[in-house]
């Protein structure tokens, strides 16, 4: 599961603080002015400033201003933020808060050897956005597919670079829905296909006869299935 908090919404925002809920519209839309975000990376409220971190407009400058911000939840939109530099996805990694440490794991341009280091994270959910992370070596995928949080093996299934030989693994999951994920990957090798097709999970079978990778033998063994 992602842990990643969203920039609060707007409407969420008490009804005397509309002009706030303004501002963090303002610091939401990729369409601000450099400007204008650079004026609300000061806001004094900090979900104001987090909607400047994570937006796509801001400036790198000012992403590293607020990189050092003294509230956490802005340093989450800075490491989430895919223009924020790579030394400043290397200082954040190591950041105490680990909704933080899985912005940067998530994050698309974190160095490999920065996704390596976070692959060990005590906590499941960053090791979970380097799992997503489609930059993430499959040497590293290889390793996370054997974790024990299944929301981890859960991406690596769902990961486009996972090696075939990791599909073939992760075929025999004790979750369901990892084993679902793999029936539904386009990289998963006839010979899984086939195995997943006996699958007891009726959505795992779906997902197999849905697949065009699925050979044609599976699918009319699958056609032939009768209702219980």
């Amino acid at each position: 599961m992602n842990k990643i908090n969203p920039v609060n919404d707007p409407r969420h925002v008490k009804e005397n603080h509309k002009e706030v809920a303004i501002r963090l519209a303002v610091a939401n839309n990729p369409s601000t002015p450099i400007t204008t975000l650079k004026q609300l990376a000061t806001d004094e409220y900090s979900y104001v400033r987090q909607g400047v971190a994570a937006n796509p407009n801001t400036p790198v400058a000012t992403l590293k201003q607020l990189a050092t911000d003294a509230d956490s939840d802005v340093h989450q939109g800075v490491a989430a933020n895919p223009d924020t530099p790579i030394t400043t996805l290397k200082q954040l990694a190591t950041a105490a808060d680990s909704y933080v440490r899985q912005g940067v794991a998530a994050n698309p341009h974190t160095p490999v050897a920065t996704l390596k280091q976070l692959a060990t994270d005590a906590d499941s959910d960053v090791r979970w956005g380097v799992a997503a992370n489609p930059h993430t070596p499959t040497t590293t995928l290889k390793q996370l597919a054997t974790d024990a949080a299944s929301n981890v093996r859960w991406e690596v299934a769902r990961n486009l670079n996972t090696p075939d030989v990791t599909l073939e693994q992760l075929a025999t999951d004790a979750d369901s829905g990892i084993r679902w994920e793999v029936a539904r990957s386009p990289n998963t090798p006839a010979a899984s296909l086939v195995q997943l097709a006996t699958d007891e999970d009726s959505d795992v079978r779906l997902a197999v006869a849905s697949s065009p990778n699925t050979p044609a033998e599976t699918l009319e063994q699958l056609a032939k299935r009768k209702t219980r």
